[in-house]
């Protein structure tokens, strides 16, 4: 059973299910229950920062009045980052080619391919936007970020960016 309202839906099958603005309007892009996504499975989960809602096709995430789909496995690798309250709401939709996606967020961007999923965070999701992601020198990171005591680096096709808690980064 559902009913939909102009800013929401609410669901139930054996207990009610509201989507609601603004991971209602993406939903709807996406072709709300007809559409790859299908029925909300849970309630959004929401902090300060954004929220996170689950369909059975897949994951909508906010951060502020916008909202996009998050497509599999970068929705696995932006929960376990945190989600909204870890790298922010999503900034673009995910970008597909060739068999590899990207989607950025807010403090993050999340590559997905044969290599694997992999997020550029914290200073160095600066550093890599500064030098033009992977069209810029550095190209396609290549594992996540690793830190041992006071230096943490994360590898790239073209280099490696590394830096200190304090926030010095070098390529």
């Amino acid at each position: 059973c559902a009913q939909t309202f102009v800013h929401g839906a609410l669901f139930s099958g054996g207990s009610a299910t509201a989507v609601t603005e603004p991971i209602f309007t993406a939903w709807t892009a996406a072709g709300a229950t007809g559409g790859s996504l299908g029925f909300p499975q849970v309630d959004a989960s929401c902090v300060s920062a954004g929220c996170t809602q689950r369909f059975v096709g897949g994951l909508i995430a906010s951060g502020g009045d916008h909202a996009e789909v998050v497509p599999e496995p970068i929705a696995t690798k932006y929960l376990a980052l945190g989600g909204p309250a870890g790298v922010g709401g999503p900034v673009t939709p995910a970008v597909c080619d060739s068999g590899a996606c990207n989607q950025r967020f807010s403090a993050a961007r999340i590559d997905s391919s044969s290599r694997g999923v992999i997020a550029t965070t914290k200073w160095f999701f600066d550093a890599w936007a500064s030098a033009g992601f992977e069209k810029g020198r550095l190209g396609l990171p290549q594992a996540d970020m690793t830190c041992i005591p006071a230096t943490c680096y994360q590898p790239f096709a073209g280099g490696t960016l590394s830096g200190s808690p304090s926030g010095t980064v070098q390529a």
